[in-house]
């Protein structure tokens, strides 16, 4: 990673400036109010949040109604916004699907090529499933291959979903839930991670297409702000 070049290129031509944070995934944008945004320097925001996957903001002033309008801006980006900040250790975590599936074992590449997941809704309840049973496509939900293209980078990624609504299609449950909680563990290790620490002010955007967010608190003080819930709909199914 060579951080002189990506500081000085700053987002190809655009008047931000953007600061790599860990080497798999995330970035800093300094010096910026988000507010006076005009659509050229917008454009390098989207560019460096499509590069870096995830961006953190710091010093935000926003209101109700120009957060419901950056939130719509970003389309299906997805965004934390921190006015008082968090309480003490709570954090944000989040994993690259690029770098993890880069960095597959070829066992387990081959295992997942041709695999597919089927992603049920959060606010669906999952019809019963027998462990001794294959998960047939008449379960509701969508269906997407296991590895996926990015629609706007055209990089191959794991499309791992929310892991408490996602299985693995003609498999049996107990060898479906076995091979995700396998993807899942090695796709959360420190290194293909990076973890923010939000202040008073901070606005997190992240691609969820392409990254798992976690976090070790609700962010009960956070003003919150979820575009995402269609990201599914954007991955073209096979």
């Amino acid at each position: 990673m060579n951080l002189a070049r990506d500081v000085a290129e700053k987002v190809s031509g655009s008047l931000i400036e953007v600061i790599p944070t860990a080497r798999a995934l995330g970035a800093e944008v300094r010096d910026v109010d988000l507010r006076s945004f005009d659509d050229w320097a917008f454009a390098g925001f989207m560019r460096a949040l499509l590069k870096h996957q995830v961006l953190l903001v710091r010093s935000q002033t926003l209101s109700d109604t120009e957060r419901a309008a950056l939130g719509r801006r970003f389309g299906t980006a997805t965004m934390i916004y921190t006015p008082h900040g968090t309480r003490l250790g709570e954090t944000a975590t989040f994993s690259s699907l690029y770098t993890a599936y880069d960095s597959l074992p070829p066992r387990l590449r081959s295992r997942i090529a041709h695999l597919k997941i089927r992603q049920l809704a959060p606010d669906l309840e999952s019809p019963p499933l027998q462990p001794e049973g294959p998960v047939h496509t008449a379960i509701s939900g969508s269906v997407r291959p296991l590895v996926s293209v990015h629609p706007d980078t055209g990089r191959s990624m794991l499309a791992l979903g929310s892991r408490r609504h996602a299985y693995l299609v003609g498999l049996e449950l107990a060898e479906s839930d076995a091979l995700l909680d396998e993807l899942w563990e090695f796709a959360t290790r420190p290194e293909f991670s990076s973890t923010q620490l939000c202040r008073q002010g901070d606005l997190l955007v992240w691609d969820a297409r392409c990254t798992i967010y976690r976090t070790n608190a609700s962010f009960p003080t956070a003003q919150r702000l979820l575009h995402g819930s269609e990201i599914w709909s954007s991955i073209a199914p096979n």
